[in-house]
This record gives C-alpha cells, structure tokens and sequence, in this order.
C-alpha cells in the first residue's frame, strides 16, 4: 500500500513537472480550446493548471534530481517486490499441506483444464472442417499413359433431401481450365474420343451413390486425364485449375460450368463444386498456335504415310485407301470450328479441302517416284508444328497402313521405329501400340534383323537394356497365349519363341 501512494505521489508530481512549462492560457483561450474539444466530442484529458512561477521555477531546477530519484526508487520497490514474492512462495513450497497452496494448486489445475477444453473444441471445429472433401493432381502412370490423376479426400457433404428425387445418386463431372490470366479464364478443348463434352470442351463424368457418412478417407482417385490430352490454348508455364462438380443427374453443362434451365423450380442443381490449381511447363504448341499448323501437319502427316506405303517398293489400293479415310476424318474434326457456316460455305469449303488433299496426294506420289520425299524435313515439320497427340494420331496411321496387307516387312518395320523415335515419343507406348497392330497382322517377314527390329531392339543398347526389354516383351506376349481369340494365340506363342531365342542369344 505504501508503495503505491509514493509511486502515485511521485507520478502527480512528476506530471506536474510535465506541464510546467505551459502559459496558463487566458479565459478566452480556454474557452476556444474547448470549444475545439467539444467539436471532436472529446474534452480536453489530464489538463492542470500550472503553479505560481516560483515554485514552477523551483521544480523545474530539481527536475533531473527529481528523475533519478523516482527511478531508483521504482528499482528498489520492484526488487524488493520480487524477494518477497519469492519468498512467499518458498514459504508456500515448504509447507506442502497449506491452505493456500492447495488453493492454488486447484486453481491452476481448473484453468489448465478450461484452456484443454477450449483447445478440444477448437480441434473439433477444425477437424470437421479439414474432413470435408478437397481435391488435389498429382502425376502418375495409368495404363503405361503418364496422367494427371485427381485425387480427393473427405467426407462428401450433400443434403439427402437434395439427392432424394435422383435415388441418392449424383453426377461427378470434372473441367480444367486455363488461369494463367487471371482476368480471361479458358476451359480447355480436346477431340480426344471419352475426354470432351458435346461441345468438345474437355472434360470427364460419371454417376455416383451418396449416402451418409460417404467419402474418401484417404487419398483416392477420383478422375484422371491422360496427359497427352490436356492441351493448353499456348506453350510455355501454365496455371491450370481443375475443377469438379457434384450436380443432379439432368444437369446440363455449357462452356465449363453447369446450366440451370428453370431458375424458379431449380430443375438442375448444384450440390457442391471444389477445385484445384497445378503450373505446368507446356513445351508443344498450344491448341491455339496448333489453329493456324492444322493443314501443315495434315499435310506431312499424309507424307509420311505415303512413304511408308512405298518402303517396300509397291503401293496398293488398300494403303491409298486408308491414307485417304484418314484426311475424311481429320476434315470432319476441323469441321467443328465452323459449325456455324451455312451449308454452301461448308460445301465449298469441304471441296476445296478434297481438291487440296488430292493434290498432295499425287504430288507426294510423284516426288516417291523421284526420290524427292525428304523424310528429314517432313520429320523436322512435324517436331515443330505437331502435338504429341497428332505425333501419335500419325504413328498409328503408319501402323494401320503397315498391317493393311497382313504382312510386315522389314523396310516397313525399320522405317515405323525410326519414325517414333525422331518424333520424340515415348518408345514403350510405341512398342505397346505396335505389339497390338502385330497381333492382328497375318506374317512378319523373318530374318535376324527383323526378328530384333520388331521388339525394337537397336544397335545402340547395352545387352543389359536388350535383356530388360526382351523380358518385357517375353511377359507381355505371352499373357496373349490364352486369348479367346485363335488368331492373336498363335501369334503370341511366335512372339514369346522369338523373344526366348533373343534371350537366349544375349545370355539373359
């Protein structure tokens, strides 16, 4: 208690010293000042008058003895404070069975167990928010296809009285979309056969039951796009944000998002939406920089196609006619962007394509006759102008022509594998679509070369990278000898002999 009235007494006088040097403002002054207060809705705070001159001159010479004083004085209280509270406690510690202490004692235990109580709490908030559904892309393998596999996990927090009128189903529907300006969001197109909606925007769906208490509790896949078709409009790093949908059954979707038909009955519903954002390095052109290279790629895709009908020195009518339904094909997707042109201007439009086409056709023919083909400059077109989708639309073009007389040659054989790995791609999903267009084809021309060209085996390799392949192969083939169809059986039990000779020939 005496503490605090010198430390009071000490204040007062030390606030007065503060305010020493103040005129004492006159009548009018003060009336002006609060006037001024009263307009701001604020008097005036801690204002005092100040003392007769003589003893504001006084204060004013013992105002650094005053100071030094006080501070010493705060030290010394506080100092002496603390020892006594130290030995009250030291007290308190030695007498184990005190009142006093045992008050404490149950004192801190309840404020312990409110402050656990509020942090359960809080944990709980928290827990049952973190539990509810979230997505997120990681890069994986599915089907030897490097992907983007969308995962979720969480519980999947749906009204049932919204899922009632669908018999507690709803459609899961996923988009991706450009962000990478965050002003202009673009949803992403493919031609991809199952990855685009019937407005060729890229996407992917499917029904599933919800009941209470569904959901994944731990990181599931949910959806997943091959990365071949996710195709931003330009190259280079990319923001793209994937996003799914949870709606009714009928829900209807336009440009990426869901549509509402009736806005009074709320025909189509929305039950829940969650997203995610991924960058990318994308170095292939964008879909929009592939507009303007379409024809070009078409043009050197035919090329290629035709070369490979001529490696063995004669085209037929079966080959011609596969190149020419691919250009019938590749016309009717590049359709799609004129869908509004009125019928004449399509009709036109699809003449002057066939009249294009025919042309390179039978210039490319010729230029085969002449040995004129440059091969490097179509391979050097297509590495700059192509995607990798197109890359592979053109390799299984080159497949179907190879098997269309059911019989593969070494020229054909050699050619098809030199032409996969200029154009970059990946060798195993290569080999992996050739093994199918083999299993249908009726003889392979035998010889040594071929019999190692075939599992694309190179000069190149090491006979540890043959073995690795030759085993591979040797698995894959003969899981195809029990095929229900007679055809693809005896062509696998040739390719499993053929990759034991190998194997047997490199000492694997």
């Amino acid at each position: 208690m005496l503490r605090t009235i010198i430390i009071l007494f000490l204040f007062f006088s030390f606030s007065s010293i503060s305010f020493g040097d103040q005129e004492t403002p006159t009548s009018e002054e003060f009336r002006k000042i609060f006037e001024k207060y009263k307009t701001e809705r604020e008097l005036p705070k801690n204002y005092k008058r100040a003392q007769e001159n003589k003893f504001k001159k006084l204060l004013k010479d013992l105002r650094p003895f005053l100071i030094f004083v006080f501070i010493m004085i705060v030290l010394a209280l506080s100092r002496s404070g603390k020892d006594k509270l130290k030995k009250e406690e030291e007290k308190i510690d030695d007498s184990s069975d005190s009142t006093l202490q045992k008050a404490i004692k149950r004192f801190k235990k309840k404020k312990e167990n409110e402050t656990n109580k509020d942090e359960e709490i809080e944990e709980d908030q928290k827990e049952i928010f973190d539990k509810s559904i979230k997505i997120k892309v990681e890069k994986e393998k599915i089907e030897n296809f490097l992907s983007y596999v969308v995962k979720g996990k969480g519980d999947i927090n749906i009204d049932n009285e919204l899922l009632e009128k669908d018999n507690n189903m709803a459609k899961f529907s996923i988009y991706v979309f450009d962000i990478t300006d965050s002003k202009n969001k673009i949803p992403l197109t493919s031609n991809s056969e199952g990855w685009h909606d019937k407005e060729y925007i890229l996407s992917n769906s499917r029904e599933m039951e919800i009941n209470y208490d569904y959901g994944y509790w731990t990181w599931t896949p949910m959806f997943y796009f091959p990365e071949l078709v996710v195709i931003p409009p330009y190259k280079g790093k990319r923001k793209l944000e994937f996003k799914i949908y949870a709606t009714s059954l009928n829900t209807k979707f336009s440009k990426g998002a869901p549509v509402v038909k009736n806005k009074k009955t709320k025909t189509d519903e929305t039950y829940l939406s969650i997203s995610t954002k991924i960058e990318i390095q994308f170095d292939e052109p964008g879909y929009e920089e592939v507009k303007e290279f379409v024809d070009d790629v078409n043009e050197r895709t035919v090329q290629l196609g035709l070369a490979l009908a001529d490696s063995d020195g004669h085209m037929d009518q079966r080959e011609i006619n596969i190149v020419k339904d691919w250009i019938d094909g590749q016309y009717h997707w590049s359709m799609f962007d004129y869908l509004l042109i009125d019928d004449e201007k399509s009709k036109d439009k699809q003449n002057k394509e066939k009249i294009k086409f025919s042309f390179i056709l039978k210039n490319t023919y010729d230029q085969l006759r002449h040995n004129r083909l440059s091969m490097s400059e179509i391979i050097k077109d297509l590495n700059t102008k192509a995607t990798r989708v197109q890359k592979y639309d053109a390799i299984q073009l080159l497949l179907n022509i190879a098997g269309s007389d059911e019989k593969l040659g070494i020229k054909e054989d050699q050619l098809l594998n030199k032409t996969a790995r200029a154009l970059n791609l990946d060798i195993e999903q290569f080999q992996k679509m050739k093994n199918i267009a083999i299993a249908n084809i009726e003889s392979i021309e035998h010889s040594e070369q071929i019999n190692e060209s075939v599992f694309n085996i190179t000069e190149s390799m090491s006979n540890a990278e043959k073995c690795k392949l030759l085993r591979k192969e040797y698995t894959r083939w003969n899981a195809q000898t029990n095929n229900a169809n007679e055809n693809i059986r005896t062509k696998a039990k040739k390719m499993v002999e053929l990759a034991a000779e190998l194997r047997k020939k490199y000492k694997c």
